[in-house]
């Protein structure tokens, strides 16, 4: 497995734990001077520390490994399919992998700019949002794999998603709410979320259960070498037919369904979900009728 050059000099949580506090802030009237010193001071540490891990390893405070010309995508229009397929790839997209995380962060990137109502709301968060959103898939597009790949799911970007998460719900908690109340009001609505959700998480079961599946879908391209084995454009083209004209790595995941621990985990999630679904719909509507 390799990483991005930029990999052991960041991380999600300490890209955006600034913009979370000044929410907090924001929401809570409280001081964050200390938080953001110390905070600050610990990410400080981390960047030297892996600085020099590079020193003692490549006698430079860059992976000059990792800055290879054959671990850069080629091209504008490849770059641009990375970024799609980091977004909806059946076999590494985001929306595909965490669809309810990632509707939310897109709703926060938007509803500021369409919603209309007396109250005003800030739009600095959603540009935030959007910014930061736009800068990780273009960045992980421009890397020679994005996906990390060898290994299930789009392990590099789904990191980065859970921060933008929270980032959201602090900044834009209660118009999300309403809007998620609009849509699991519906009897009908709430079972069509539940039965997606399930649908979508039932590989992921299934690849706890019998993780060595899924490695049949890296196994549909026999010649899929590696840029510094074999040829840039052969290696890109290789990735394009896994992402798009391949079968996708979630129904061999499906495999460990067919385990014990996979039907009772399955079985477990399904009602969690349904359960977590009623209450966030209870909560929801008791909240609204506080306020109405």
């Amino acid at each position: 497995m390799r990483d991005r050059p930029w990999a052991r000099r960041s991380r999600p949580a300490s890209s955006s734990a600034s913009s979370r506090l000044v929410l907090a802030r924001r929401r809570t009237g409280r001081p964050i001077r200390a938080h953001l010193i110390w905070g600050g001071a610990g990410l400080g540490v981390a960047i030297v520390l892996a600085s020099l891990l590079n020193v003692v390893r490549f006698g430079s405070v860059l992976n000059t490994n990792y800055l290879h010309h054959d671990f850069r995508t080629p091209g504008i229009s490849r770059k641009l399919e990375y970024a799609g397929a980091l977004l909806i790839s059946p076999s590494g997209g985001i929306f595909v992998f965490w669809l309810s995380g990632s509707l939310l962060v897109l709703a926060a990137c938007v509803l500021p700019f369409v919603r209309r109502s007396g109250r005003r709301i800030d739009v600095r968060p959603a540009v935030v949002l959007a910014a930061a959103s736009g800068g990780v898939v273009l960045g992980l597009a421009s890397w020679w794999t994005p996906f990390g790949w060898t290994s299930y799911g789009p392990r590099l970007s789904l990191p980065w998603l859970l921060p933008l998460v929270l980032l959201a719900l602090v900044a834009y908690g209660e118009e999300l709410g309403d809007l998620v109340r609009r849509l699991v009001t519906p009897r009908r609505n709430l079972i069509a979320v539940f039965a997606l959700g399930l649908v979508l998480t039932l590989p992921h079961v299934g690849e706890m259960w019998r993780p060595n599946a899924s490695a049949g879908f890296f196994q549909q391209e026999q010649h899929c070498d590696a840029p510094w084995n074999g040829s840039v454009e052969g290696w890109h083209s290789c990735q394009h037919r896994l992402l798009w004209g391949d079968r996708p790595v979630g129904l061999y995941a499906l495999h460990g369904l067919k385990t014990r621990g996979g039907v009772l985990t399955s079985v477990a999630v399904a009602l969690g979900l349904l359960g977590s679904l009623v209450l966030l719909r209870d909560g929801l509507a008791a909240r609204s009728n506080r306020l109405s």
